[in-house]
């Protein structure tokens, strides 16, 4: 069950990175903007004041940052699981070498 359980983790957390790795390239070279986003949020009967509010009076005005943050953030989750379960793998490895 344990060898099981591991599998599962591998596979969820590689495949997370990987789709998180893409998503975040696919955004920092397809033109990716929050400029249309910032209109939905501050109509959103469902978001929460402080989230309006940081949308309108933050990311409304600094957009070119948040065009570049958000995906850069992404690729780093994403390069973050790849990587954590690496470590882990060389870890579990360590005593056989």
């Amino acid at each position: 069950m344990n060898k099981l359980l591991l599998l599962v983790t591998f596979i969820i957390r590689v495949g997370s990175g990987i789709v998180m790795l893409m998503q975040g390239y696919e955004k920092l070279t397809g033109g990716f903007t929050l400029k249309g986003l910032v209109p939905v949020i501050a109509n959103n009967t469902d978001s929460p004041e402080w989230y309006k509010w940081f949308f309108a009076n933050i990311v409304a005005h600094t957009t070119s940052l948040f065009d570049i943050v958000v995906p850069l953030g992404e690729i780093a989750i994403g390069l973050g699981l790849i990587l954590e379960f690496l470590h882990m793998l060389l870890v579990s490895l360590e005593p056989l070498l």
